[in-house]
């Protein structure tokens, strides 16, 4: 089913649902990406354009995205111009100005946006400079809240995601050998998720070697492998714009005792976490249980992170899963299950799976992805 496809139907369905929650407001402007990509299917335009009466439209600039949009958006796409003549006059038609004329030009004065502050600003200041007034709202919190929940054509892409992203890693982490170097493998990740069919990474893939394990968002460095050393891993691809996300770690040889004490002490956090995933749980519950199972072993001091995020068209999005959280879980939610312990100087263990929220329980997108301590045992 990786040929699946979001149609315009589906675009229009949830820009509708939009519409429905935002009752005060005559004309909605979307510019952050990934809520533009959300509503439309691109995000390679300027603004999504959503009027309360007429068909939604997209803002495109000449030669900077005006194509891709057209590709890839079932929406009609309107393309501006900027204009630089030989007396040196120029007409830049930035996405403000073209946006504060439309509003000007259709007399509407409730405005939604989603993005800056900073912009919704320039806007008002531009069609006031043309005469108008105008009330304009954050909506930005409103959209998230609908991408927050997954339909199934969503979850379908997202599991090719993770299964393009668990392909790669199998090819890759068997030839681990000593002397290749961080950098060296986390390149071939990402090398490999286009070669696939994905977009490419949902975020820069983590390795870590050793001691470097401890840094729990590492950046890989020239530092080579040797025996016995911690083999931390954090990938996922991303697949027509959705994101994968998972962790594994190991040891490239043999583990000695507080290797295996952390390692399966992580281990017991996370499947008595994901043990908790299910509607109606609160999204602080999972990680107070894991919590109390690092703390039982004396690790606590080192969890130094919630247990979780969101998941969607970003690697990083609501809902949070951290104790004292009093949200709760929603079917349809795709959220990562990842308890971890850092120390200094000796490294650190995260394990990592991403799940939906099912009606009885969940599912697990990570689930072909095999959680073992020794190399040997890929």
């Amino acid at each position: 089913m990786s040929n699946i496809e979001i149609e315009k139907g589906d675009y229009l369905k949830r820009i509708t649902l939009l519409m429905e929650s935002c009752k005060e407001i005559d004309l909605i402007v979307v510019t952050e990406p990934e809520d533009m990509r959300y509503l439309s299917g691109t995000k390679n335009a300027s603004a999504l354009v959503i009027p309360r009466d007429q068909e939604p439209f997209l803002i495109a600039r000449y030669a900077f995205g005006d194509a891709l949009a057209e590709e890839e958006s079932p929406l009609e796409v309107v393309v501006v111009k900027p204009e630089i003549e030989l007396s040196g006059r120029k007409d830049l038609k930035r996405t403000h100005e073209v946006l504060a004329k439309l509003i000007s030009e259709r007399k509407i004065r409730r405005i939604g946006m989603d993005g800056s502050e900073n912009l919704r600003a320039r806007v008002r200041r531009r069609v006031e400079k043309l005469g108008g007034m105008v009330s304009i709202k954050s909506v930005g919190k409103r959209i998230l809240d609908l991408r927050k929940i997954k339909d199934e054509k969503e979850i379908e892409i997202m599991r090719r995601s993770a299964e393009i992203s668990i392909e790669v890693f199998y090819d890759i982490i068997p030839e681990l050998r000593e002397g290749m170097t961080e950098i060296e493998v986390a390149s071939r990740f990402e090398y490999e998720f286009r070669l696939r069919g994905g977009d490419g990474s949902s975020f820069p893939t983590i390795v870590c070697f050793g001691d470097n394990s401890f840094n729990a968002h590492h950046v890989p460095r020239p530092r080579k492998l040797r025996i016995d050393d911690l083999v931390l891993v954090d990938f996922g691809a991303k697949f027509r714009g959705y994101a994968s996300d998972m962790t594994r770690t190991f040891v490239f040889g043999e583990p000695n005792s507080k290797v295996e004490e952390i390692w399966k002490a992580v281990f017991k956090a996370q499947k008595s976490a994901m043990e908790k995933i299910r509607p109606g749980v609160s999204c602080g519950f999972p990680d107070e249980v894991a919590r109390r199972i690092l703390n039982e072993k004396g690790l606590l001091d080192y969890y130094v992170h919630t247990l979780g995020h969101g998941v969607g068209l970003n690697v990083h999005e609501p809902p949070r899963l951290i104790i004292g959280s009093k949200e709760r879980l929603v079917e349809g939610y795709v959220v990562t299950i990842e308890p971890g312990v850092y120390m200094k100087e000796w490294g650190g263990v995260r394990i990592e799976d991403t799940v939906v929220v099912r009606g009885e329980g969940k599912e697990i997108l990570t689930e072909k992805l095999d959680k073992f301590i020794r190399f040997k045992d890929i």
